[in-house]
């Protein structure tokens, strides 16, 4: 995958974090260890290998948060405020 491929689906990722971030399907403790890598999708000069580690990262996080949430009875309280918790 190209580069920008990967930037592209990183965005897209972090699209979709955001998404499950406001309806309370995923807590900003989920992404400390994508956080931890320091490239986020406006890292637009990170390599491609920092690039490539943050989308795995950051898909294993999102599956990691909806398998829980279908495993969890309880329905989750959706997040008021509308910041990213990717790019926050």
């Amino acid at each position: 995958m190209q580069k920008t491929e990967l930037i592209h689906l990183h965005d897209l990722l972090g699209t979709v974090s955001t998404d499950l971030y406001e309806e309370g399907t995923l807590a900003t403790d989920d992404l400390s260890a994508y956080r931890d890598l320091g490239t986020s999708p406006m890292s637009i000069r990170g390599s491609r290998a920092d690039h490539e580690a943050a989308v795995i990262e950051l898909a294993d996080a999102l599956a990691g948060a909806i398998e829980s949430d279908r495993g969890d009875a309880s329905t989750s309280e959706p997040h008021e405020d509308a910041e990213s918790p990717v790019t926050a």
